[in-house]
């Protein structure tokens, strides 16, 4: 034993400046670790007789270490799931208002029917209406396309969503 102990010193002896505060430690750390446990009246070792475990304090840095980068990167990850969830729930919002609006035009007289421009619920809600382009329709001036386009202001950009339906008129 004292042989490796004077072969560590020495070896830290010969190696340079910059090296030697590391050896120390080391030596000083596997002399600490000899030394008889400083509880009175109890053992230093498990029952097996194998030294106790633990952590050592490199350990225990590293550790922390590894769980910072993943509770950085989980933490990352939070305010794009929030910006998600706002963006879906005013995509709901405009087209639940566009469902509201196209079903009110759709229990209106064809004569009332006119192009608008609203704001509903912080949402502006366009209404057009145009006949479409169908050939093949036997009576295509009694189908009206009713084109609901509702915009709105999110992140700094400008969003919409645009339905279209079609109204059938009653013959005048």
């Amino acid at each position: 034993m004292m042989r490796v102990l004077a072969r560590i010193r020495f070896a830290a002896a010969l190696r340079p400046p910059s090296v030697r505060p590391f050896a120390r430690l080391i030596f000083s750390l596997s002399r600490l670790r000899r030394e008889p446990c400083p509880l009175e009246n109890q053992t230093c070792r498990s029952p097996n007789g194998s030294p106790p475990a633990a952590f050592s304090l490199v350990e225990l840095v590293i550790a922390v270490a590894i769980l910072a980068v993943g509770l950085v990167g989980s933490m990352r990850v939070f305010p794009a799931g929030l910006q998600a969830s706002r963006r879906s729930e005013m995509m709901s919002r405009a087209a639940i208002v566009a469902q509201r609006t196209i079903e009110s035009l759709k229990l209106a007289p064809c004569g009332a029917l006119t192009d608008e421009r609203a704001t509903v619920e912080g949402l502006t809600l366009t209404t057009h209406l145009a006949q479409p382009q169908l050939t093949q329709l036997v009576d295509p001036a009694r189908l009206k396309s009713l084109e609901t386009t509702v915009e709105w202001a999110q992140d700094g950009r400008s969003r919409a969503l645009t339905f279209v339906t079609y109204v059938r008129c009653s013959p005048s």
